[in-house]
């Protein structure tokens, strides 16, 4: 290694302390998400009348519907492997279960109305959208 790379790479300056700043920030800040969760979901759940256990049982179905929507073997690849109608219809069910199981955990948590971050009812639009221009297509196998 050259000397003007080796006092390039230690000589770093205030570089190395942004760096350890950012370091010791992301710690603190990690053990204050962490540590506060175990303490701010059961008060959560017990102002909510649930338990752990039911707390994000909506989110929980809506995750696994959308993983079962991306597993379903309905990608688009190109001719004579593309998918067939029914992964697509599957992925697209899978996709209104997940709307509808956030849809739910919304009203549960009584943000319903505040649609600022998510509205299912435009959501659900966009799917149908979407449903109607997939049915539409022709599939693989398909004359």
């Amino acid at each position: 290694m050259k000397k003007g790379n080796k006092n390039e790479l230690f000589n770093f300056g205030k570089g190395w302390g942004t760096i350890i700043f950012c370091l010791l920030m992301f710690w603190f800040y990690a053990g204050m998400v962490n540590d506060s969760s175990n303490v701010v979901a059961p008060a959560v759940a017990e102002k909510l009348g649930e338990t752990l256990d039911t707390l994000d049982m909506d989110l929980n179905n809506a995750m696994m519907a959308l993983a079962s929507a991306w597993v379903s073997d309905s990608r688009w690849p190109p001719d004579p492997t593309s998918p067939g109608r029914f992964n697509v219809r599957e992925s697209l069910d899978d996709m209104y279960k997940a709307n509808n199981a956030i849809k739910t955990a919304m009203e549960k948590g009584g943000i319903a109305e505040k649609r600022g971050l998510y509205s299912p009812n435009l959501m659900e639009t966009q799917i149908k959208a979407i449903d109607k221009k997939l049915m539409d297509i022709k599939y693989f196998g398909e004359e």
